[in-house]
């Protein structure tokens, strides 16, 4: 059932939470009113209710950017919207469809798992502006697909079809219909534990910050902190009873 509606709109069915934008008045782009909406509609996801994440837009493309210059929104809070997904603690699947273009690709590049069609395009446009990436684009795009192909994105505006999205580590899948298939991988991903979703989403966030043997102590420290846990109690039963498991999320 729909909490928020607008051009951002915001649900929870079970313990999935959508969040859906509708950026067809802004010609597909985010004003800073939206900009606010949406991140509060990202900070509501920080429930232990909620399991996993998914977002999609409405219309022909996901999104095409921001209206206007960013240097121009006025200082309003939340205006980072895209750091607003990122921030999100729990797996979140974001659906591609059309064109993802400048802070579109960057907010695409904030979800986890990216699911596209063979018609989506992403395009990091800024330069051809004589702008910069201004909602992270810069850090995240190079620590999935390499320096190089970050550049080639970034400086000779390149295109990447949805295909090649998934041959380059942007995306997770290609289907006829990225959002039926979003909502399948929301179903895989709702069938695990979902403290160990959010363990695993945050080791895997920290590894790029920390040295190896860092890290692995990080990993062996949520390790240990799962085994005192239900789900993980449960995890074991089920597999000693050959049964799926009943997970609570505690």
């Amino acid at each position: 059932m729909p909490r928020s509606r607008g051009p951002v709109a915001w649900s929870r069915r079970g313990h999935l939470a959508e969040l859906v934008i509708d950026l067809r008045a802004s010609r597909g782009r985010f004003t800073p009113e939206t900009a606010v909406a949406f991140s509060r509609a990202c900070a509501a996801c920080d429930d232990d209710e909620v399991w996993v994440v998914s977002l999609r837009s409405l219309g022909a493309d996901f999104c095409r950017g921001i209206e206007g210059s960013f240097a121009r929104w006025p200082r309003i809070a939340g205006v980072d919207f895209v750091a607003a997904l990122a921030a999100i603690r729990q797996p979140v699947i974001v659906s591609v469809r059309g064109r993802a273009e400048a802070e579109g690709f960057e907010l695409a590049l904030a979800g986890d798992l990216r699911v596209v069609e063979s018609r989506t395009r992403f395009v990091m446009s800024q330069l051809a502006r004589a702008t910069l990436p201004a909602f992270g684009g810069t850090q995240r795009l190079p620590r999935l697909v390499g320096v190089e192909r970050a550049l080639r994105l970034l400086l000779l505006d390149e295109t990447v079809s949805g295909r090649q999205a998934v041959d380059w580590g942007l995306a997770a899948r290609v289907a006829g219909s990225a959002d039926a298939a979003a909502r399948r991988l929301a179903r895989e991903l709702l069938a695990r534990g979902p403290i160990a979703l959010r363990f695993a989403k945050e080791a895997v966030r920290r590894a790029v910050d920390l040295a190896l043997d860092d890290g692995a102590r990080f990993e062996h420290d949520l390790y240990v902190l799962l085994e005192t846990t239900h789900d993980r109690a449960e995890g074991v039963r089920a597999f000693l009873e050959k049964r799926k498991p009943t997970f609570r999320g505690n």
